[in-house]
């Protein structure tokens, strides 16, 4: 009897544990990148024809990188189902790496070329801020070594 009392006060732990647990993941869990996004209009304090300029030029920079990105996600799928079956096509393997670089080299180039411009917008005082905004962007995502980051 005592030990049928002892495994009932342990599953109701177990449970009020896993239902703790979910509710932490409901409530507090990160929202999606996007949504933490900053618009670079308000990091460089720009305003008028300046801000509108750069707002659309920021609006087509992340829907073509979201496309691009979508993209790779679909072509790494595809290297996963090669690898899963045992694919032993290897030009077809090959084809699809090559496209995964390929789209990589296009977001990163179209990354460039986005800050690019806005930096020839900004004032030297806003582009240190854009300078430092790109650095911290990089150093989330491997970017440049640490000794160009002083």
């Amino acid at each position: 009897m005592k030990k049928l009392r002892i495994y009932k006060v342990f599953i109701i732990f177990l449970i009020s544990l896993n239902i703790g647990t979910l509710s932490y993941f409901l409530w507090f869990s990160r929202q999606p990148h996007e949504r933490h996004r900053i618009p670079i209009t308000k990091v460089l304090q720009l305003t008028g024809k300046e801000a509108e300029s750069i707002q659309r030029l920021e609006r087509y920079h992340f829907a073509a990188k979201d496309r691009l990105m979508e993209k790779n996600r679909t072509l790494h799928v595809q290297l996963f189902y090669a690898f899963v079956k045992g694919q032993t096509n290897m030009s077809r393997k090959n084809a699809v790496i090559d496209s995964i670089a390929a789209n990589h080299h296009q977001i990163e180039h179209m990354t460039f070329d986005y800050f690019k411009k806005v930096n020839n917008v900004c004032s030297p005082k806003q582009q240190k801020k854009l300078e430092k905004l790109i650095l911290d962007v990089f150093s989330h995502a491997g970017g440049p070594p640490k000794s160009a980051r002083q």
